[in-house]
């Protein structure tokens, strides 16, 4: 208090006792230390000079026109909490004194019993016990409000409800005070704009970028502690001096955002009017800047692997939705989807070459106006897609506005887009396209980002690829398909007409071999055999290429019939009678009972049975060719051909089935088209079976046909 005026005001109606206490306040005054005194006789009126002026120190008397008693005390405490009072009352009553001590009151004084030397003692002391009892106060709001904001700061990994504490707490001591926080961002070191309160936040937001130079960021960020500017309108580091006027800003306080010696970032205090911040006010927001930090960081971290896992997903269902489909459309749809997602107030399109023309096409966009974006591809070898065709590198800009490489700034500005992510779709060094992100707000695509688009990108192309060659092979295959049905007409065709001229052959031999046109001698007969045994062979031939030409074409129908096993087998035992005598081996035929009954298609079942008889038949030297019939579980019956001939090698025995594979095209008999088998298979197949075959050589073959007892679906087509 040396070397200051004391202000004080006395309530004393008694202009006596008045009189005596500014003599003596006049006797103990010195240049170092005055004493200024305003009087009042009445409390209402001291009431009115406390809202009016600042006092260090109020006496008191109880006795007064308009108050009596300790209440007066109490609506002093409720007009000035922070107001040191001592009362001087003329009445010595210890009760009184104790309630008014109570009540608020610093001292309880004694008029007549107080000299000069006790009253300036009594009204220092008393100034000093309430600054001490404010300091004490003051320290335990701080240590609450500390406690609270550890509690709250742990409770959370989000990192805006982390920075809403901090702000809601410093506007709790500081009412009127103005607050920002700049954290870094890692991936382009740039102190971006996060939070703040007690200031139009779009104004703030719009201020210049902080990337260099000794703003008051930077400032704090150099000095690496907490940093006070009495004035920030005056001083030479400030960026945006019109924002500062603007926003009545004066006295700043910044303090640094610190964890392990790393600095996250800045919180600044901006005041209204020069004040000078005290040593302790800088000491508790640095611990408060501290907790905030430790705060952030984990909140930061947490966020980085909340990002990852979410990016890692991203990744995983783009490339399951990608994959799910051969189509480009779908691909293409799958792939903005998940980037708008990521991105809701962004844009995005993607633009593939033609390799026919060279030219850029427009293929699919989101949240574009579509016509619009359209209409700027009429020149494909200047703007930002050609810039990353050119590069074959990712493009980020910052701020398409001022970029020189941006050549549609209309379009830009009519759809709202300012900044840029383009990526080349590249796949084993073949450049696809081009896939651009556009965001709404400004914004710095930093390593991690554009690491992560490239890969997404990546995913893109090599779909975008496989589509591409998908759409080939179905162009390849549609070709094929139909010259493969031109090649079974043909095939069909050209059989019929061999047919009829065949047959002329083959009635006119039957004739002569017959003796109807005159006797033949040894030697003609033995030549019109072989004319006949030709014919015959040319004839299955061309029965098997119909067959054949049918099947491929899928005009094969099942009329499914009652069958007869029996007598199924009898005819065919009939019908290879006379071949199997003439070569000089037995056909063996074991049949069910008559009444055991089949429902299938009669004409393919015994044209399945006809092609392996005659097949064991060739390829059966000596011995005997058997036939069997037997029920199976689960409603199937199994036809078993089985033949002493050469048999076959182990090796070749998964290729019988294969079209036109002959076992052994060098024996006269065996020769054929290698079409049997094949049509068995088919056959098989189509009436709802499955054919095993086992041999071994020297010993014979055996092939087993196991059938479903009824057919369900009598218009099966064979395909």
């Amino acid at each position: 208090m040396n070397g200051a005026t004391t202000r004080l005001l006395m309530v004393e109606d008694n202009p006596g006792d008045a009189g005596l206490i500014r003599a003596a306040l006049h006797e103990d005054s010195s240049p170092d230390a005055k004493f200024e005194l305003v009087h009042t006789d009445r409390l209402s009126e001291a009431l009115k000079l406390l809202k009016e002026g600042a006092f260090d120190l109020l006496l008191l008397d109880l006795m007064l026109p308009d108050a009596c008693g300790v209440e007066s005390v109490t609506r002093v405490k409720d007009a000035a909490p922070s107001l040191p009072i001592v009362i001087m009352s003329g009445v010595n009553d210890e009760a009184v004194a104790i309630e008014a001590m109570r009540s608020g009151a610093q001292d309880y004084l004694i008029k007549g019993q107080v000299d000069t030397g006790m009253l300036v003692r009594a009204l220092r002391y008393a100034i000093e016990r309430k600054r001490i009892e404010a300091q004490i106060e003051h320290l335990r709001d701080r240590e609450t409000v500390l406690r609270e904001l550890n509690i709250a700061l742990t409770s959370t990994l989000d990192l805006n409800s982390v920075l809403d504490v901090l702000l809601e707490k410093i506007t709790t001591l500081l009412p009127g005070i103005a607050a920002t926080i700049r954290l870094k961002y890692s991936e382009t070191g740039t102190w971006e704009p996060v939070a703040c309160c007690n200031l139009d936040e779009d104004e703030w937001r719009r201020g210049p970028a902080i990337r260099d130079g000794m703003g008051l960021t930077e400032v704090v960020v150099a000095a690496k502690t907490a940093v006070v500017v009495p004035d920030v309108q005056s001083y030479p580091h400030v960026r945006n001096l019109e924002f500062m006027v603007h926003n009545h800003l004066v006295t700043f306080l910044g303090i640094p955002l610190i964890v392990k010696d790393e600095i996250l970032g800045v919180l600044g205090l901006y005041t209204r009017s020069e004040q000078t911040f005290l040593p302790e006010q800088i000491e508790f927001f640095s611990a408060l800047g501290n907790q905030a930090a430790i705060a952030i960081h984990n909140s930061q971290l947490y966020e980085r692997i909340r990002r990852a896992n979410e990016r890692q997903a991203a990744l995983y269902e783009i490339n399951r939705a990608m994959t799910s489909s051969l189509d480009l459309g779908a691909i293409l749809d799958s792939l903005l989807e998940k980037i708008i997602s990521l991105r809701p107030n962004g844009a995005a399109f993607i633009r593939l070459l033609n390799p026919e023309t060279s030219e850029m096409e427009a293929v699919a966009c989101r949240n574009l106006h579509e016509a619009d974006w359209k209409s700027l591809l009429s020149n494909t070898r200047q703007g930002l897609t050609h810039v990353v065709m050119s590069t074959r590198t990712p493009i980020a800009i910052f701020d398409l506005s001022s970029d020189a490489r941006s050549r549609h700034p209309d379009f830009h500005r009519r759809n709202g887009l300012v900044s840029f992510l383009g990526l080349p779709l590249i796949v084993d060094d073949t450049f696809l396209g081009v896939l651009a992100v556009y965001t709404r707000e400004i914004h710095e695509f930093g390593r991690g980002e554009i690491e992560f688009f490239s890969t997404l990108a990546s995913q893109a192309s090599i779909a975008i690829r496989n589509s591409h060659l998908y759409e080939k092979l179905k162009t390849s295959n549609e070709t094929l398909e139909k010259t493969l049905e031109i090649k079974s007409v043909l095939t069909g065709v050209m059989a019929h007409e061999l047919k009829t001229p065949l047959q002329v052959i083959m009635g006119a031999a039957g004739m002569l071999s017959a003796g109807m046109c005159g006797e033949l001698g040894a030697e003609q007969k033995k030549r019109v055999e072989t004319i006949e045994a030709g014919a015959d062979e040319l004839l299955q031939l061309i029965d098997s290429s119909l067959q054949m030409a049918r099947l491929e074409q899928g005009n094969v129908h099942l009329m499914v019939t009652d069958i007869c096993p029996k007598a199924l087998l009898a005819e065919l035992g009939s019908e290879f009678e006379k071949p199997f005598h003439k070569k000089g081996i037995e056909l063996n035929i074991f049949a069910p009972p008559s009444g055991y009954m089949l429902k299938s298609d009669r004409i393919k079942l015994k044209e399945i049975l006809r092609n392996l008889i005659e097949n064991a038949r060739k390829f059966t030297a000596n011995g005997y060719v058997t036939v069997e019939f037997a029920h199976k579980e689960n409603n199937r019956v199994e036809f078993v051909v089985s033949d002493t001939g050469v048999g076959i090698d182990s090796e070749i025995l998964p290729k019988v089935f294969d079209l036109f594979y002959q076992v052994d095209p060098r024996h006269k008999e065996h020769a054929g088209a290698g079409l049997g088998l094949n049509i068995v298979k088919r056959l098989v197949t189509a009436l709802g079976g499955e054919i095993k075959v086992n041999s071994e050589v020297g010993k014979g073959t055996t092939f087993r046909i196991t059938l479903p007892s009824e057919i369900s679906r009598p218009h099966l087509i064979a395909s």
